[in-house]
């Protein structure tokens, strides 16, 4: 797994070097090294993050929460935003499914922040297939966007991102080797989507 993580921040490092001078590619393999001590911290937090899965198999926690109580967790309300209902759902497809619940909140500017929480605790393979990158760092900034992964501890991990062009931020988080957070706010820098994201019990989510 630690080669599958090193190649993929490779060849994503090389990727975003296309377009580019060929120095600029040669000196993105320059920095193997440090591509390799990234994909080694990711391997440790998979690691961990296995380990917790197991033992929630142990205990009989296998199954996704129920969406009342995944709603739950979505903020009731934001300063200065109207909250709407919360939508929740259910998604079943062989070997995989999900539990999903997610809140728009709404400015009288019309701008929106809309938060989406997802409980993938019986989709590993889901999970892993989709959020593993997020244990990976890299960081992308041109005419359009700016994006970077990040990670907090074994358990905490995600990917910000600002559109330039929008002026429009989104942040995802991976919490746990089970929960997925998004909030995407219209018109908000990526700390305001940090902020609010830290509002909500981040730790107690990646600790389930």
């Amino acid at each position: 797994m630690k080669t599958f993580f090193a190649s993929l921040l490779l060849g994503s490092s090389l990727l975003a070097a296309c377009g580019g001078e060929a120095e600029q590619a040669l000196e993105q393999v320059k920095n193997y090294q440090s591509i390799a001590e990234s994909a080694n911290e990711a391997q440790q937090s998979q690691d961990a993050i296995q380990r917790r899965r197991e033992e929630r198999r142990a205990a009989g926690d296998t199954l996704a929460m129920p969406t009342d109580k995944l709603a739950a967790f979505l903020p009731a309300s934001l300063d200065g935003y109207v909250a709407g209902e919360a939508e929740t759902s259910t998604t079943e497809i062989p070997g995989m499914s999900m539990a999903q619940a997610r809140r728009t909140y709404t400015a009288t500017d019309g701008n929106t922040v809309t938060i989406t929480l997802t409980d993938w605790n019986s989709s590993e393979a889901g999970w892993a297939g989709v959020f593993a990158v997020f244990a990976l760092k890299m960081s992308v900034d041109n005419a359009n966007e700016t994006w970077s992964t990040f990670q907090d501890g074994d358990f905490i991990a995600g990917h910000q991102r600002f559109d330039k062009q929008s002026k429009s931020s989104s942040v995802q988080y991976g919490l746990g080797g089970r929960f997925h957070l998004e909030i995407a706010a219209t018109n908000k820098p990526v700390d305001f989507v940090k902020a609010t994201a830290n509002k909500m019990d981040l730790k107690k989510l990646a600790a389930m």
